[in-house]
């Protein structure tokens, strides 16, 4: 059923708007108002952590989902500063819309796009899309995720994060990407934001095998090579997951334990990933900003 959940992250509540059959939304986010949990509670004291660290934050959620980052920057910002939203789903989208207007905010335009490193038909469904000539071959009708995607997807053209925001007047400089392995294509098509406009990502890097899926031609060595190629400095943060949904949360913040970090370079890179097939918390930072200045270390 539709439901409207009640949220609270240390002094910042706010409201997000969770359709009927989204069972996901409701399966993450009725535990943070039931008990008082904080979803990826290692990315968002981070998070924290950076914006201390800066004057003018514009802060881009990729893969926003029903809009937990993009609704709650917006609240730490009072409505001031400019947030963007990007989500394939349609649905999704709406319901960003939906709890924008429950917490009476203004600043946060959101992108109904599915984004790529070109412009290529995909098949889209829920929180995947996958390429139109991926879908269609013998290996794929054997994923789980095939029956689904020939059953409930629909075509649509992808863009570029690039051509997205290239006319926008404000751009990001910090991002969040949670995007289900399509990371790969993502950054391949930001170049240019990369290089002139980003400061630091919240990356969540997933498995080689979603990123095989769902960024054709890339793997894990790649993308992290290809951020470190454009001036970031990648680090490898835990804990992650295990601190989510553990009852944790509260004590967490209250005692503040630090985070771990281990840098990622080049040399170290493959060893570093080799036997973690799991989902990974990468923070990359452009050299204005220094890890050992974040209070989360």
């Amino acid at each position: 059923f539709d439901k409207i959940i009640n949220l609270k992250i240390e002094d910042i509540s706010f409201k997000l708007f969770i359709r009927k059959n989204n069972i996901q939304g409701h399966s993450v986010y009725c535990p943070m108002s039931e008990n008082k949990n904080i979803y990826e509670i290692s990315i968002i004291t981070c998070l924290k952590s950076i914006i201390k660290k800066r004057e003018k934050i514009i802060f881009a959620d990729l893969g926003s989902f029903v809009g937990y980052y993009a609704i709650y920057l917006a609240k730490l910002f009072k409505d001031k500063n400019k947030v963007y939203a990007f989500e394939s789903n349609e649905d999704y989208c709406d319901d960003i819309s939906k709890s924008m207007q429950i917490n009476n905010l203004k600043n946060i335009k959101i992108f109904k796009e599915i984004l790529s490193d070109k412009i290529e038909e995909q098949i889209y469904y829920r929180e995947f899309s996958v390429n139109k000539d991926v879908f269609e071959k013998e290996e794929f009708k054997l994923d789980k995720y095939y029956h689904d995607l020939k059953r409930f997807g629909k075509v649509k053209k992808s863009k570029t994060l690039d051509s997205l925001l290239e006319n926008e007047a404000t751009k990001p400089n910090i991002l969040k990407v949670d995007v289900h392995g399509a990371e790969g294509k993502i950054f391949g098509g930001a170049n240019s934001l990369l290089k002139n406009n980003i400061e630091a990502i919240l990356l969540e890097l997933h498995t080689e095998s979603f990123i095989k899926k769902f960024s054709e031609g890339y793997n894990r060595s790649e993308i992290v090579k290809n951020l470190i190629n454009n001036n970031f400095s990648c680090y490898l943060i835990s804990p992650f997951r295990e601190l989510d949904n553990t009852g944790q949360d509260e004590v967490y913040l209250k005692n503040f334990k630090k985070l771990k970090w281990k840098e990622i370079s080049t040399l170290n890179l493959d060893d570093l990933l080799f036997g973690r097939d799991k989902d990974l918390f990468i923070l990359c930072l452009k050299d204005n900003i220094d890890i050992n200045s974040l209070d989360c270390f």
